[in-house]
């Protein structure tokens, strides 16, 4: 989920910019020997085409952070309870929020902390090619973590989640933070593990251009 947003992010560009397409449809094939209730047709349409995609997506956004929180916080606490042997590697803060109700783990306890954690989202430095990791920590400590050196150990099955490592030394996040891999290695960004920006324009184009065909149909049915 967190290194390859790129179908679900398509599907809602084509969505939307329909919607969009359907509003410049309007005007660029309708014209004033259009049926009044066509006109409001499509512009209801196109409307609850927006509306239902821009719910439908904080739903679907909602229900995804749900979900990843809760299968961060059951392989977290196989990997502070010695359940399974995690991978030392060195990583990098990307962004947080506030997870709710969700446990904070570090390394060094094997118990969680239950005064309110923070999902956390890195890059981390792994073996296979550096990849996007989510781990919960205390709030406390995640608020001070914004883009910062982070030592983590990941879970060996599941390859999105990793806990902080607190028991690393000042010296040893130094020189996580002057690892040459930051510079030389191919790291993950928001743009591409939404596959690029020119997918996505093809996709608002495409959705344009449907938007506009939908009008068009429309318009020769009712002349």
């Amino acid at each position: 989920m967190l290194n390859d947003l790129s179908s679900v992010t398509r599907r809602l560009v084509v969505a939307q910019s329909m919607a969009i397409g359907m509003f410049l449809g309007l005007v660029l094939v309708l014209d004033a020997d259009t049926a009044p209730e066509v006109t409001i047709g499509v512009m209801l349409t196109a409307l609850l085409v927006f509306l239902a995609c821009s719910f439908g997506f904080a739903a679907w956004s909602r229900r995804a952070q749900s979900r990843l929180i809760t299968d961060v916080e059951v392989a977290s606490r196989s990997i502070v309870r010695g359940e399974v042997d995690p991978v030392g590697v060195a990583g990098r803060t990307v962004r947080s929020r506030k997870a709710g109700s969700a446990d904070g783990f570090l390394a060094s306890r094997s118990d969680p902390l239950g005064d309110g954690a923070s999902i956390v989202v890195a890059t981390a430095l792994a073996v296979d090619g550096p990849r996007r990791v989510a781990f919960l920590a205390p709030t406390s400590i995640a608020s001070n973590l914004k883009t910062a050196p982070v030592a983590l150990k990941l879970h060996p099955a599941e390859r999105e989640v990793a806990v902080l490592d607190d028991l690393v030394h000042r010296d040893q996040l130094a020189a996580i933070a002057a690892d040459p891999r930051w510079t030389s290695e191919e790291l993950p960004t928001d743009r591409s593990v939404v596959g690029g920006w020119l997918p996505l324009v093809g996709s608002m184009l495409l959705g344009v251009t449907s938007g506009c065909g939908v009008v068009a149909i429309i318009a020769f049915a009712f002349t």
